[in-house]
């Protein structure tokens, strides 16, 4: 008889299976592995019939690049080697739990392999604690918690007005402030030795649990993580700045580092340090979708003639005398970093026509046709960069001698009332 289950029966699988806390650990899990399992989602799942070594090389391909390896332990007897299962959206670290389970067997993350192994209960004791991390962003972790969760509210704040027993009035609680506040009212239970920190620059939430609330924590950060506003707010700074202050910006501009300080002090340069914002632009787009933002004068206008087919045919040309924003992000599926694909295009000063005549070598006429320059710096990269994150991402030559162009990125996701 076939066992298939939805979405819905796999949740509550994965809740039976924490509290029978049956994954096997010979070991405390590698950090960097845990993370990758859980950041690496898989679109779409539909196994109708699959044997749990098909579903091992569907994963171990997923992860693979990333340096992680999933194989069935040496002779391994599998009890229910026929797995249906449908789900979308869902981690790898997810899917090895719901298949692992429908197929009776466990697994174990032994530095950056995954082994399926046999059931052993004794492998670890129900309060063992062991250590484990995610990347979650701060304004996705504390978002708000029901507050009717069970057993596990912070005190109810008094009501000043004396309404305190309407039993029609709705309870306020106090927001969390920790990462263990966080995890406490969602009705995760800390034992001693237990503990919780979220690294709000490193967008990194680092755990010391049991291997069951570990599982439960696992559930929360996917849930909160999979109802993400996919709206992000993108803007471009540029400034003009002396040639021996570009200098300092190159040697300040390591790699992956945030780059705000920097932004913010030129934007509260003095006018005797010769810095100028010359341009900032922002745009709002969608996770994987393109958008564009224009602003300032365009002038459309002949360029030239061609003289095909014995006729005087003009040829239109357009210039854009303000800035130019064209951009693809996407959010990437650890809900943390984004992929921007951008052109940007900045006038720096007005456009100079000069109005220029021809005679037609075809009908002998006089033709008028224009010539336009503009002055403009331009930049188009790709680049991936955190939640929030300011980078430098590239220098031009100013238009006054002596002066650089000192160009700036941020992005941010957009969060929703939830």
């Amino acid at each position: 008889m076939k066992r298939f289950i939805s979405i819905t029966t796999a949740l509550s699988l994965l809740i039976l299976s924490c509290t029978d806390s049956t994954l096997a650990q010979s070991k405390p899990a590698t950090i960097n592995t845990r993370e990758i399992l859980t950041t690496t989602v898989i679109p779409e799942v539909l196994y109708d019939g699959a044997s749990m070594l098909e579903v091992v090389r569907e994963l171990d391909q997923a992860v693979a690049a990333k340096g992680i390896s999933i194989r069935l332990q040496d002779g391994l007897e599998i009890p229910g080697d026929e797995i249906h299962l449908q789900l979308d959206h869902t981690s790898v670290l997810a899917i090895l739990r719901y298949t692992t389970k429908l197929a009776q067997v466990s697994f174990r993350i032994d530095g950056p392999a995954v082994i399926i192994t046999q059931v052993d209960d004794s492998a670890s004791t129900p309060n063992s604690l062991e250590q484990a991390s995610w990347t979650i962003d701060a304004h996705t972790f504390f978002a708000p918690i029901d507050p009717f969760t069970p057993d596990k509210l912070p005190d109810i704040i008094t009501d000043p007005f004396g309404f305190d027993d309407d039993p029609f009035q709705t309870p306020y609680v106090e927001p969390p402030t920790t990462a263990r506040d966080v995890l406490i009212q969602a009705g995760i239970f800390f034992p001693p030795g237990a503990s919780a920190k979220l690294n709000k620059e490193t967008h990194t939430l680092s755990v010391t649990q049991t291997t069951a609330n570990i599982e439960l924590i696992d559930a929360l950060i996917i849930s909160l993580i999979s109802g993400r506003d996919k709206t992000i707010l993108t803007r471009i700074d540029i400034f003009e700045v002396p040639m021996a202050r570009m200098i300092d910006i190159i040697d300040q501009s390591e790699g992956d580092r945030d780059e705000s300080a920097i932004v913010k002090s030129l934007t509260q340069a003095a006018p005797s340090d010769g810095v100028r914002l010359v341009s900032t632009s922002s745009i709002i787009s969608m996770s994987g979708n393109r958008a564009k933002a224009e602003t300032g004068p365009n002038y459309s206008y002949i360029s030239k003639y061609k003289f095909d087919e014995g006729k005087d045919t003009p040829v239109y040309a357009r210039t854009e005398g303000g800035s130019v924003f064209e951009i693809d992000t996407v959010l990437n599926s650890d809900n943390v970093t984004m992929s921007l694909n951008f052109s940007y295009h900045q006038a720096l000063g007005d456009m100079e026509i000069q109005k220029q005549q021809l005679v037609s070598p075809v009908s002998q006429r006089t033709l008028r046709y224009e010539k336009v320059t503009l002055d403009r710096v331009s930049f188009t990269t790709q680049l991936t960069l955190m939640d929030g994150q300011t980078r430098f991402i590239g220098a031009a030559n100013g238009k006054k001698p002596g002066t650089s162009l000192a160009a700036f990125v941020n992005a941010q996701v957009l969060i929703s009332s939830r």
